[in-house]
């Protein structure tokens, strides 16, 4: 704006000093001054047009903003340290860095000790450095104090429809903190924060021409007591998306979910921390899931 009114200025002098030397001619003034007037005069008017005419193209012109390649930061594949009887596990972490914060991802790949084969494979997602529900509230998700985010910005990662493409569910956990309530108040405020992410996820860019299905999976109240606003209590109340591909369609889901729970440690976040549901997760699934 500023090199705007300099050059409207300057082209305004340039032009008062051509016509004050039209004027001065007639007045039999000396040639050498009206010559000199009239150049100085086209000087100033041109620059000042070189000035303001790149900052009117500005103006005039939609900004295009520059998006920022998405940069990649994972761990290598490594043996998880908990087994159970029937299942070991590898997994990698992986933070992607995008144009709005970092998103934190947990990949799981869930091998059978008797087939040796990958039954299962997850993404446990959380998005933004610290994002998390704002206190009691299931409509607005926050980076940050008094900062709100959407996820519609994170789901339109590359990186994250990549990983959405191939899966065949994608949980929306909703979970609430120690802090909030009673436990009816809370499950009630888990319902609606599952229900609120399978609605991002459903109606977003990453969704559109893809098979997977969002599933609300509500899991509760945290079963550890932290204080309020401490950084335990903030991670109980995080918002975390599963994508899952099943390898093997006769494993249950209540079954690959109970084995990815023990194993979840995503920035601080632990699934194990929350109830199962008394009739398991299969139960927020449609009947031929």
């Amino acid at each position: 704006m500023r090199a705007l009114f300099v050059g409207i200025i300057l082209f305004v002098c340039g032009s008062f000093c051509i016509a004050f030397a039209s004027l001065w001619k007639s007045e039999d003034a000396p040639l050498w001054s009206i010559v000199v007037l009239h150049v100085v005069g086209a000087l100033v008017a041109m620059l000042g047009t070189g000035i303001a005419g790149p900052a009117l193209y500005e103006m005039a012109s939609p900004k295009k903003q520059k998006k920022k390649r998405e940069l990649l930061d994972h761990t290598e594949w490594a043996a998880h340290p908990i087994e159970t009887e029937q299942f070991r596990a590898i997994e990698r972490i992986e933070t992607v860095q995008t144009a709005v914060g970092n998103t934190f991802v947990q990949r799981i790949k869930l091998i059978s000790k008797v087939e040796n084969d990958t039954e299962a494979e997850f993404a446990v997602i959380r998005f933004y450095d610290s994002a998390y529900w704002k206190f009691e509230s299931a409509d607005q998700l926050y980076a940050r104090k008094r900062k709100p985010v959407s996820l519609d910005e994170e789901l339109d990662s590359a990186y994250i429809k990549e990983i959405l493409k191939d899966c065949e569910f994608v949980l929306c956990v909703g979970l609430a903190s120690s802090a909030e309530g009673t436990p009816s108040n809370a499950n009630g405020l888990s319902n609606r924060r599952a229900a609120r992410l399978a609605d991002w996820v459903q109606f977003s860019n990453a969704m559109l021409e893809r098979g997977a299905l969002p599933v609300a999976v509500p899991l509760g109240q945290g079963s550890t007591t932290y204080e309020y606003e401490s950084r335990e209590e903030i991670a109980q109340r995080t918002a975390i998306l599963i994508a899952v591909h099943r390898r093997n369609k006769f494993i249950s889901l209540d079954r690959i979910y109970d084995e990815l729970a023990i194993r979840t440690h995503i920035d601080g976040v632990k699934l194990s921390d929350f109830s199962r549901p008394r009739d398991g997760i299969s139960q927020f699934f449609p009947t031929d899931a």
